[in-house]
């Protein structure tokens, strides 16, 4: 899981247009009698930390919220944010280009797929993002710019089969990836058969990281769905040559005068800074393996 770094330009972008929103979507309820002029009152009050706020604040207000509003409009509500505000006025108007603006390709939990997903309703492709404290249970954090994270279809559906979580506890025990990102590191080892299998390592005995990891099932997804990519380096590395790197990414490109970041993204169609990861699947897991490879040579 990568760490996420709020890109200035997205938190303006992201703040013009959901304050909008937010402002019409409670006008409307409040105009058909669906919304009460307390939650009304409450909303307007706390709008810019919903809209901006850090993860730790937005459960402050989410708990607040929950002490404060009647079950009836929280109903309202759900409907409110979680449809009329997020899915059909900013998901469908506005998700892709704040996806652009954020920078961020790769799925931050996985980065295995792209964060883009062809929408089959509007003909269009969609940004997708998980909503990390999910917006089932706190539907007034649906529009919170830190509660919204890039991610592919795979990792969200892994956190909404998450029913029972206790997400008011969820910082306690999970890395949030505005707050950190997870030490480890990508190795293999050989099955009974004698072939590579992945391993991942933790670099640091931390339970939170042990915990996010199992609750994301990194290993398990990896090891299911990655062995063909290991599979095809390892082979690379020992059919070929004992100089393979260097054949492929110096001579194979000599006198084009490719940097070694240009000849990796070329041969292996992978960044190879931990800060570009994000930018093509499966960078940081081919990198960590390339590496493992390179110690043998």
């Amino acid at each position: 899981m990568f760490k996420l770094n709020p890109n200035p330009r997205a938190v303006k972008f992201y703040y013009e247009k959901v304050s909008e929103i937010i402002d019409k979507i409670i006008d409307e309820r409040i105009a058909s009698g669906l919304l009460e002029i307390s939650t009304r009152k409450f909303l307007k009050q706390y709008k810019n930390i919903l809209i901006q706020g850090k993860p730790e604040l937005l459960l402050k207000v989410h708990q607040k919220f929950k002490n404060t509003i009647t079950d009836q409009n929280t109903e309202n509500l759900k409907t409110c944010f979680k449809e009329r505000a997020y899915k059909e006025h900013f998901q469908r108007y506005f998700g892709k280009e704040f996806l652009n603006l954020l920078n961020i390709d790769t799925c931050v939990y996985c980065n295995r797929n792209y964060t883009l997903q062809f929408d089959l309703e509007s003909n269009h492709t969609r940004a997708q993002l998980d909503h990390w404290f999910p917006k089932a249970d706190f539907p007034i954090l649906a529009l919170s710019f830190y509660n919204l994270i890039p991610s592919c279809s795979s990792c969200n559906h892994i956190k909404g089969q998450a029913k029972e979580y206790d997400w008011e506890k969820a910082l306690e025990n999970l890395v949030h990836p505005y707050s950190d990102s997870i030490d480890f590191s990508f190795s293999y080892d050989f099955d009974k058969y004698n072939e590579p299998k992945i391993w991942l390592v933790q670099n640091n005995s931390n339970l939170k990281n042990e915990q996010t990891i199992k609750f994301n099932k990194l290993r398990e997804i990896y090891e299911a769905q990655s062995g063909k990519e290991l599979k095809d380096l390892y082979d690379l590395r020992y059919k070929y040559s004992q100089n393979y790197l260097d054949i492929l990414c110096n001579k194979t490109f000599e006198g084009l005068s490719l940097s070694q970041e240009e000849a990796y993204r070329m041969v292996f169609g992978i960044e190879i800074k931990k800060d570009d990861y994000h930018k093509r699947p499966f960078s940081k897991f081919k990198h960590d393996i390339i590496e493992e490879l390179k110690k043998n040579i």
